[in-house]
């Protein structure tokens, strides 16, 4: 290329080489480095609020029912997009990774992860096991936004029947503090669980308690101990009668009767019968005399946090149902009912007639999860009751749910 074309093309130098740059750059392999960029800091409220609630991981003969919670312990819905549930080998690998639809979980509310027929759950996976039994084994909550494991942010952990080492990229280990004894799977509907509801001291061995379990409804703090009822009537009624009549008449010079008639009658009662009847109590919301109710209730709680008051229910079926009305406490009188805003919609209902109620979303032979909030409560305790209107205006109360004034959402 001679001086003179350099000199008349001058300009276009800068050009040409960025040019050749863009060539060898495009027949370069492609690297690791290059992948999207390492996640952010953790979102705020998914680092404040979301924790593994309760898990059912071993059970007698086949595990055919298991399941993780996960419940939002803070004062606002939470997305689950980015969010990935993981379940960790004892060696501290990820053996498998669930990631979470794009949802908004409402504060005070469970989601729950678990096989077909577990009640109440909301993602299905597919099977009928997916939880390792243990010794040790580890479930833990991670926040990708990009979708690269390698960017992975720790959550929210839990390691059980000893300690899981390691843990992801960021963010911490998959055990806090010490891990839980675990379950060693002799009852059905026993398994690991917060008590509290999203109390969490980061350590798992004080955290979660073997106890009854309670998916996508409140947590207990006791065993699992089916209750049962049983009459039995032992009667004893057997009868034997003898009869015996002697006449022995002598005729002779004299007239004499020397034996008169003797009778004898021996009943004797010596007989058992051993009839026994069981008794199972009815659930809440079985028919009446009356017919039956529009909605059977499974689960209602009332949780106050910074933002008002959260009633959050379920329902396990729900007939001829119009929707659902809220009432308060009133210290002056009656309970009466109030304007709620429901969390899922944004939808804001007054407090009168069926055109406010709750829209319903059940039906007869499947319920559903409501979550709704009083955003003006009185500072002070209060009570709260749900009453379901059926297609003929008739209401069924159901309460009273209490929302201490002194338990507010707990700062983290």
């Amino acid at each position: 290329m001679s001086v003179r074309f350099l000199a008349a093309h001058r300009p276009l130098l800068p050009l040409l080489a960025l040019a050749a740059l863009a060539a060898l750059a495009a027949l370069a392999p492609p690297t690791a480095a290059r992948r999207l960029a390492p996640a952010g800091p953790l979102a705020p409220a998914i680092a404040a609020s979301l924790r593994v609630n309760e898990v059912d991981y071993d059970r007698p003969g086949a595990d055919g029912a298991e399941f993780v919670e996960l419940y939002n312990d803070g004062g606002s819905s939470v997305s689950l997009n980015g969010v990935a549930l993981l379940l960790v080998n004892g060696d501290g690998t990820v053996y498998d990774r669930i990631p979470l639809p794009n949802v908004a979980l409402p504060s005070g509310d469970w989601y729950v992860v678990g096989v077909a027929g577990v009640p109440n759950v909301d993602h299905v996976v597919s099977g009928t096991t997916f939880i390792q039994n243990g010794a040790p084994d580890g479930i833990a909550l991670a926040y990708t936004p990009t979708g690269n494991p390698a960017d992975d942010i720790l959550v929210d952990s839990l390691s059980y029947e000893g300690n899981v080492p390691s843990g992801p990229p960021t963010g911490g280990s998959w055990t806090e503090g010490t891990g839980h004894a675990g379950d060693d799977g002799a009852l059905d509907d026993t398994g690991l669980a917060r008590f509290a509801d999203g109390d969490d001291t980061n350590d798992n061995a004080a955290d979660f308690a073997l106890v009854c379990l309670t998916p996508g409804a409140a947590n207990v703090d006791t065993p699992c101990i089916l209750p049962t009822a049983t009459a039995t009537a032992t009667a004893t009624a057997t009868a034997t009668a003898t009869a015996t009549a002697t006449l022995t008449p002598t005729v002779g010079p004299t007239s004499t009767p020397t034996t008169p008639p003797t009778a004898t009658s021996t009943p004797t009662p010596t007989a058992s019968a051993t009839p026994t009847a069981s008794a199972t109590p009815l659930p809440t919301g079985s028919p009446t005399p009356d017919g039956p109710l529009a909605v059977r209730l499974g689960s209602a709680r009332a949780v106050r946090r910074e933002q008002g008051v959260v009633l959050i229910w379920r329902t396990v079926a729900e007939r001829d149902n119009a929707g659902f009305r809220v009432l308060r406490e009133n210290p002056k009188g009656p309970p009466e009912p109030i304007a709620v805003r429901d969390l899922a919609s944004g939808i804001a209902f007054g407090p009168g007639a069926v055109a406010a109620l709750v829209r319903p979303r059940g039906d007869a032979f499947a319920g559903a999860r409501y979550a709704i909030i009083d955003a003006a409560p009185p500072a002070i305790a209060m009570r709260y009751w749900i009453e379901d209107v059926d297609i003929k205006g008739r209401a069924t109360r159901h309460g009273p749910f209490a929302a201490p004034f002194d338990a507010p959402d707990r700062p983290r």
